[in-house]
């Protein structure tokens, strides 16, 4: 599994609201300070997960000013691999701005405020984890027939860290690998438990069965990460194929320099407020619905 591509701003908004708890607002002016009044990261309103290839000639410069301004990942920095080139240097692919990254620039923790600082870690991961080599992992997928129904198990074990080895909690895993807010209906199911040697044809035996009654459950309640998330990939809201198709060549409500303040306009006029980080429409939104 590669590394996570670099933060696009809309992306970066999605994880420092699940991390740090920071509205989209909130997030876009901190990376406007990083850039603008400390000048430690690159113009923030970008749609781009890539970079130009010219930028490689950089990283050596990158890698050591993140460790002056993030001292706990000097380690880190000082692991990359500066001769690996990930796929998110493609100058294909890179459009009107490139991807959110930490400029050469060094500073002292002290000069960030506590957002800051925050947002910054975040963006600096992001940057470092190009240069470690893939997460290896072991997976196998079982198909089991019992009584002429066929059933599915899947496990995962772990080999080499890789590039994972920047992101030092479950959560901060989680929100690499991409997992949304959405809903979910499925069984609890750790990915990473394996599963025990089997060969093709093998007769197993089933030790013991149950039937379980569940409710599948609504939606979860929108985040202001979760919000974000999903005016950027609004066409999987929609049911009408030809509508889908036409949201899918855009990048959906707003742009990432304007999506914060469409949230805001909510707030200001109480169609919407936030309770315990979750996002409630309120009865004025509802009559007026």
């Amino acid at each position: 599994e590669a590394a996570p591509l670099p933060y696009s701003l809309a992306a970066l908004q999605v994880d420092a609201g699940r991390r740090f708890g920071l509205g989209p607002k909130v997030t876009l002016d901190v990376c406007q300070a990083l850039y603008e009044t400390h000048r430690l990261t690159t113009y923030p309103r970008s749609d781009c997960s890539y970079l130009p290839e010219g930028h490689l000639a950089q990283a050596a410069e990158i890698t050591r000013a993140i460790a002056s301004v993030e001292p706990k990942l000097a380690g880190l920095a000082g692991d990359a691999n500066l001769s690996l080139r990930s796929r998110a240097f493609n100058d294909a692919k890179v459009t009107a701005h490139h991807a959110l990254i930490p400029t050469p620039r060094s500073s002292t923790p002290a000069a960030l405020s506590k957002n800051e600082r925050d947002v910054y870690n975040l963006i600096a991961r992001r940057y470092l984890a190009q240069f470690f080599p893939p997460f290896e992992y072991f997976q196998l997928d079982a198909e089991i027939t019992v009584g002429g129904q066929r059933f599915t198990a899947k496990g995962r074990q772990p080999i080499t860290a890789g590039w994972k080895r920047l992101f030092d909690s479950s959560a901060e895993r989680d929100e690499q690998a991409g997992h949304d807010d959405g809903p979910s209906n499925e069984d609890d199911l750790d990915p990473e438990s394996p599963l025990p040697p089997l060969q093709p044809g093998q007769a197993i035996s089933i030790a013991k069965t149950r039937t379980v009654a569940k409710k599948t459950k609504p939606p979860k309640r929108f985040t202001a990460a979760g919000l974000v998330q999903a005016m950027t990939g609004i066409a999987k809201y929609v049911s009408n194929p030809q509508i889908k198709a036409l949201l899918r060549e855009t990048d959906g409500i707003g742009t990432p320099a304007t999506q914060a303040s469409i949230i805001q306009r909510l707030f200001d006029p109480h169609f919407i407020e936030e309770q315990k980080r979750q996002i409630i429409s309120t009865p004025t939104a509802r009559s007026l619905i």
